[in-house]
């Protein structure tokens, strides 16, 4: 017989494990640093960000709460199922699971968020360089600051940059 609690406790786990090979780990953002990380970009109805790593929606919630369209890309299964069940009537908000640094970001990107490990830096810098050559947009990173490029604004861990 199988042990199907056990098959599911390894499939989550797994889930879990397999995404720090690709970048951050799942670590749940305070919804007050959040808003404060977002305040940095003076965002609006008019603009279109982009949660890179989105996990269970925080980000996301917050930019639906303010009615501003927003695109997470999340590698885990089970966190971008909890959010594609979170925003499934809402217009506002599409969630995709996908590994973002083997994607564009979607034409009209003003805003990207992104909750990385300081590791990753040198290569988020790279892809924002990268993309930026298709249209101009700016980064918010939280918990880390890029290496070589100057923060137009920051507050308690957050920095905003403009590419």
């Amino acid at each position: 017989m199988i042990d199907w609690l056990g098959v599911l406790t390894v499939l989550v786990v797994c889930s879990f494990a397999a995404v720090c090979f690709f970048g951050a780990p799942f670590v749940p953002t305070r919804r007050k640093w959040a808003q404060q990380a977002l305040e940095l970009a003076k965002l609006g109805d008019r603009d279109l960000v982009v949660d890179l790593g989105s996990g269970s929606g925080t980000i996301l919630r917050i930019l639906a709460e303010r009615r501003i369209r927003a695109v997470g890309f999340e590698l885990n299964p089970i966190l971008w199922l909890v959010s594609k069940l979170r925003f499934l009537k809402n217009n506002f908000i599409q969630v995709r699971l996908r590994n973002f640094w083997r994607q564009d970001l979607p034409a009209g990107t003003t805003a990207v968020y992104v909750f990385a490990l300081t590791r990753d830096a040198r290569k988020l810098e790279e892809y924002f360089l990268k993309q930026a050559q298709k249209s101009g947009f700016s980064v918010i990173t939280f918990g880390f600051e890029l290496p070589t490029k100057k923060a137009a604004k920051h507050t308690k861990g957050a920095f905003l940059y403009n590419f």
